[in-house]
């Protein structure tokens, strides 16, 4: 633990960014209002949305020397969704927000459970218990959650303010990558004429033929959308947000295929049904995938220990 906290204390957010953050809760406390919860935070956070977005598009541009006329727009479907579409005013990345707002739950219980602040038994299976709940709520049931009248997660995430931040860097990772993986469908030409899906759809049918030249580019978009996710990362172009991210989670793509998989597998237990992958390879057989292009170390502490945090909440 102690070589783990080190090596978290190397990737910390500088002192003057938590000092800010502290000082807001501090200043909310003091005032007797209640601090804003977590949609008013996220919706503060959304402003930023699309520039993040477009800075991904534009380190792509400078990585192709092309101009890319993509467009970024979040939505919400009966499943959790995210579509690569070619439309004749250019290309459009829709992602389904109502994934992200679960994502970003779940980036914050496995930053506080990895990092050891949830040591205790009894809160650990009430977190668990708690999480079961959004699970069936957001994921199965595809309604979004009222997190101001959830109050667990608002003291779990003030226990330590660089956790917090760890957690959003990490919420940002996945979401570089997803965003990455869809530009990729583009620039492969992947797109043209047609809509491709990213998670596998919600699908009762067992039997069906297997599209392998869609399982392919699946593959393929992953590729390339890991290369833009590590250029984001190692940029040096001070004109990009992320360039000023302290963490460089690499492994950030692996661990989002298996949260993919448990998700995956709590589908099928809800439904009793076995989900086919037709057209889209198995999260785990993706997760192999992006593990050897990427040089992953899965024995690394710190990814074990969120990988196990992971299968413990999913």
């Amino acid at each position: 633990m102690r070589a783990l906290r080190e090596q978290f204390e190397a990737i910390a957010p500088g002192e003057e960014s938590i000092a800010v953050a502290r000082d807001m809760w501090e200043s909310w406390q003091q005032s007797g209002v209640t601090p804003p919860d977590l949609d008013t935070i996220a919706a503060e956070f959304m402003r930023h949305e699309n520039g993040f977005f477009y800075e991904i598009v534009r380190l792509a541009e400078k990585s192709g020397s092309k101009k890319l006329n993509i467009h970024f727009c979040q939505f919400s479907l009966d499943r959790y969704n995210a579509y690569a579409f070619t439309a004749k005013d250019g290309y459009i990345v829709l992602i389904d927000d109502v994934f992200f707002q679960i994502l970003f739950f779940l980036c914050n219980i496995i930053v506080f459970d990895a990092m050891g602040l949830v040591t205790d038994d009894v809160e650990r299976k009430d977190l668990k218990d708690f999480t079961d709940r959004i699970i069936h709520t957001n994921y199965i049931n595809r309604q979004r959650i009222d997190f101001g009248e959830e109050k667990y997660l608002h003291s779990l995430m003030k226990k330590e303010y660089e956790l917090t931040e760890f957690a959003n860097y990490l919420f940002g990772a996945f979401k570089a990558f997803i965003i990455a993986h869809e530009i990729g469908h583009h620039i492969l030409e992947h797109t043209s004429g047609k809509v491709t899906r990213i998670f596998s759809a919600r699908n009762n049918m067992v039997e069906a033929e297997v599209d392998l030249r869609a399982m392919e580019m699946e593959y393929e978009a992953d590729a390339w959308g890991y290369q833009l996710f590590h250029l984001l990362n190692h940029t040096t172009d001070n004109t990009v947000y992320y360039a000023y991210c302290k963490y460089k989670l690499l492994f950030a793509p692996a661990l989002l295929f298996c949260i993919f998989d448990r998700l995956d597998r709590i589908q099928e237990l809800n439904e009793q049904i076995t989900i086919p992958y037709t057209d889209h390879p198995h999260p785990l057989l993706r997760y192999e995938t992006i593990v050897n292009l990427s040089g992953t170390d899965t024995a690394d502490d710190l990814y074990g220990r969120l990988y196990k945090s992971v299968c413990f909440y999913l």
